[in-house]
Order: structure tokens, then sequence, then C-alpha cells
């Protein structure tokens, strides 16, 4: 596999021989074709990296270097999508109601708060403790707390088709 530094000293490499009229361009494609799978197969590219080689491959007169560009935008946008997914790995709060505040549970307590209220106070609450992606069980305490709650002021269960809902929201 190539690195950053391996790439940028073939792109150095291959400059002279791009901007040479003696060779073909059947031989200046075969190079760029190369670069652009080395490219593809870099382990990693950071936004600075790109700019780099951007900068880099703009500096080339040749007609194959939008096929060099374009690797590389491809190469920048999969490490995106790479870290975006990294990102949503699920995360687990062992003890999710010991997070809750006085204020939260002043908001939960009230007699007139409804499910939807409950919910928006616990979300609130692992909004700012920075959860985005729930792990089962971490998405099973605030069913918990509300179907508690409102079995507490109404004396009944909500109905299992609403039970179903909020669990699937």
């Amino acid at each position: 596999m190539s690195t950053f530094t391996d790439i940028l000293t073939e792109l150095a490499d291959i400059q002279p021989i791009l901007s040479n009229e003696s060779f073909k361009d059947g031989t200046k494609l075969g190079l760029c074709k190369s670069l652009c799978a080395k490219i593809a197969n870099l382990g990693s590219l950071a936004p600075k990296e790109a700019l780099q080689l951007q900068s880099s491959i703009s500096s080339l007169g040749d007609p194959h270097k939008d096929m060099l560009l374009e690797a590389v935008d491809a190469r920048l946008a999969s490490a995106v999508q790479g870290r975006a997914k990294a990102d949503a790995k699920t995360q687990l709060l062992t003890a999710p109601l010991d997070f809750l505040t006085a204020s939260d549970w002043e908001k939960i307590n009230n007699p007139q708060a409804n499910a939807g209220a409950i919910m928006s106070v616990i979300a609130s609450r692992y909004a700012r403790l920075g959860i985005r992606s729930l792990n089962e069980q971490t998405a099973k305490y605030p069913i918990m707390l509300v179907l508690h709650m409102i079995k507490l002021k109404t004396a009944k269960w909500p109905e299992y088709e609403t039970i179903w809902k909020w669990v699937n929201d």
C-alpha cells in the first residue's frame, strides 16, 4: 500500500514525463492510471494532504491531470464517508438516569408532562452529553422511564401499539 509521501514522490517523478512531448499518450495515460489506482488505495487521506496533492497535480500541464484530480476527490470523499461511518458507532450509557439534572426531574415529574415531553427532556440531556447514536441498552432507559411515569400518573399502562411506536421512533 502506498503512502501519501510515496504518491507525492511518484507525482514529482512522472511530472517531467507528462510534460515531455516525446512520450506517447498511451504511456502518459498508463502512468496516470497507475497513480490513480495508488491514490484510490491510499490508507488514509486528510483534507490537508488532499489539498497538497491537488496543488501538485494542478501544476501539471497535461490533459490527464483531470483524471488525477478526480481520483483525489473520490479518495477524499470516501475518507470523509469512512469517518462518518466510524462516528456512527453506537454509544452505551450505563446509568443514563444518573445524568438527569434536578430541573430535568422537575420537568419529568410535572403532572402535565406527557410521554413526548418526557422523551424530549431525556433526548435533550443525551444531546448535551454528546450521545448521538444510541446503543440498545441506552435506548431502553428513556422508554422505561416514560412507561414508569405514565403508570404512576394514570395507574394504567399505555397500549402495546403505543409502546412499540416509542421503541421504534
